[in-house]
């Protein structure tokens, strides 16, 4: 090409080592722009976009109706654009109107003598864990438990607690899912949040139980409830629970060093269900291994979609599920798995050969990460923060490729919102903060009306607008703190986080919540100063070292992540123990 001198400006283009130039021409009746990009490192539709951004800014702020606008009231996001994330968000998702354990039970209708339960310590067909689970609720009514009663549960890995779980959904109650080998300093914060009227508990954490909270401890095994068999059906109704009572609470750090609980309803889960359950490809014939720690609510995915697909779940012992990893997946010969990329790494692909799908989550994947497993397993990256249900965006990898791309949205919208300004959306291709609208959105923090405040929203003025041929609406959203793109299809990349929070093997860590507990435990009256050194990894990922010898058991009492860091060292062992992005 040649300018209109008669300057070639191929050469430049042909030669230049910027992976995209933009020469701008003033003309008399406008500006002439040519953008040169090397197709290698920048996509050419997005390259397309870029110039419609421009052309959208160039004649907001060269007219003269223009002229006294502000720059930060500009709008960069191009009609174009504009349309197309409308197109990706046109309507919200269905939500579903049933409670959870009513899923379950058409399961149990449908194949009663099915396995539902394989445990290290024993297994249970639908039928039989419909049964025990039916005599347990029974029992928390009677000791007062009713829709929206709060019920801690402390249990080691158990075929067990799957029972007290479906017990208190049919009791109308909302479980906290506990994991006895956290710092009781940590636990003790929890329960004392919830304030319960009772504790469930294995008969191996009964004392701690009891150490826990002021409340009286139910025991749960095969003792106690063959002594409940026709007891209390006679002596108490099951309450009629709605799909908007709550499920569960799952506790997350907090950056004030107290765990904030997240609350989710039955009909959050039930319409993740709906929306969520075939593109993970949970079936009746999945046996899910239940790896993730019950603290976090990957735990909770595995259990309900196995239920209410007609699977089956596969609890290893906690000394196998650190320990043995791939015998324990093959003994119990577990064909669906949810791990976090380091913790799939253990494994030797051809030590399972049964394992058909996997998926991966809590931490960004590398290319090898997928390349290693054999073409028959179906490898899934999935993205969600625990407030809006465990999983909120998913990406099939296909090819064995890998890249930040999370996905799109499954049963939840996905916005990208100017990060410091959240009346603002931004252009594709632009980094923005993720916000979630749908119906797994969960109702907040319990007992934490301000920061609920702070976190979801209603009504943002770009939501009320619409977009070009899309009317407007009405919605409550919530803000995820992530930082990601669109790509030119709607699907997301995952840029990293816009606060202090950071994660520890896919478990997420405040650090505002490390800085209280290491405060306590330096035990001084005096002025101290806390520095955090921060490293990019790789992925968008972040992560913290520091040297922790002196101070990592006072903290260790506290925070999760660094206890669990402190007994995989001492087993000799680099496990994951957390589960998945968790927000």
């Amino acid at each position: 090409d040649e300018d209109d001198e008669g300057n070639d400006t191929n050469g430049l283009n042909a030669f230049t080592t910027y992976a995209m130039t933009v020469v701008c021409q003033l003309e008399a009746r406008g500006m002439q722009l040519e953008i040169s990009f090397d197709s290698n490192v920048v996509d050419p539709e997005q390259v397309g976009r870029m110039a419609q951004q421009l052309e959208c800014v160039l004649r907001q702020v060269c007219t003269e109706e223009n002229s006294s606008v502000a720059l930060q009231d500009i709008e960069t996001v191009s009609p174009q654009d504009l349309r197309d994330i409308w197109t990706w968000n046109a309507t919200v998702p269905e939500a579903v109107d049933v409670c959870v354990h009513d899923l379950i039970a058409e399961q149990t209708a449908k194949q009663p003598d099915s396995p539902a339960i394989c445990a290290w310590d024993g297994e249970l067909t639908y039928q039989e864990l419909d049964e025990l689970s039916t005599r347990l609720a029974h029992q928390l009514v009677g000791l007062g438990v009713g829709p929206n009663v709060i019920v801690p549960l402390c249990f080691e890995k158990s075929m067990w607690t799957p029972v007290a779980m479906l017990a208190v959904m049919k009791a109308g109650g909302a479980s906290v899912a506990m994991d006895s080998s956290q710092p009781e300093e940590r636990l003790r914060s929890i329960v004392q949040q919830v304030e319960p009227i009772v504790v469930v508990s294995s008969a191996a954490n009964e004392a701690l139980a009891g150490r826990l909270a002021m409340a009286p401890v139910l025991v749960v095994d095969s003792q106690h409830l063959s002594r409940l068999e026709g007891n209390d059906k006679a002596r108490t109704r099951l309450p009629r629970v709605k799909s908007s009572d709550i499920l569960y609470i799952a506790f997350t750090s907090g950056s004030t060093g107290t765990p904030k609980g997240a609350i989710i309803t039955h009909g959050n889960f039930s319409s993740a269900i709906h929306h969520q359950q075939a593109i993970l490809g949970f079936n009746s014939r999945s046996r899910v291994f239940q790896f993730a720690s019950y603290a976090f609510d990957a735990a909770w995915s595995n259990l309900l979609h196995s239920l209410t697909c007609g699977g089956c779940l596969c609890v290893p012992s906690d000394s196998d599920r650190r320990n043995n990893i791939t015998a324990s997946m093959e003994h119990m010969e577990v064909n669906y798995c949810d791990l976090t990329p380091s913790t799939a790494r253990l494994i030797d692909p051809a030590s399972v050969p049964r394992l058909e799908t996997l998926i991966l989550a809590g931490e960004a994947i590398s290319v090898d990460d997928v390349q290693r497993w054999p073409s028959h397993v179906k490898v899934v990256n999935a993205y969600g923060p625990a407030e809006c249900t465990p999983d909120s965006t998913f990406q099939i990898i296909l090819g064995h490729s890998a890249s930040p791309c999370i996905g799109r949205g499954v049963g939840v919208n996905t916005w990208v919102v100017n990060a410091q300004n959240h009346d603002r959306l931004v252009s594709v291709g632009i980094t923005g903060e993720l916000f979630l609208e749908g119906p797994i959105v969960g109702l907040g923090y319990l007992s934490n009306e301000e920061r609920t405040g702070e976190v979801f929203t209603k009504d943002p003025p770009w939501l009320l607008r619409g977009g070009p041929d899309f009317p407007g609406r009405r919605g409550r959203l919530y803000k995820t703190g992530d930082l990601v793109q669109y790509n030119a299809d709607g699907t997301l990349i995952f840029v990293g986080r816009k606060d202090t929070q950071v994660k520890i093997r896919g478990q997420r860590v405040e650090l505002g919540d490390v800085e209280h507990h290491v405060r306590l435990g330096l035990c001084t009256n005096g002025d101290t100063r806390l520095v955090v050194a921060e490293h990019k990894w790789g992925g968008g990922s972040r992560g913290t070292k520091a040297n922790d010898r002196g101070v990592r058991g006072e903290v260790g009492r506290g925070i999760a992540g660094i206890h669990d860091t402190e007994r995989l060292h001492s087993d000799r062992q680099d496990a994951d123990v957390g589960d998945r992005k968790d927000g």
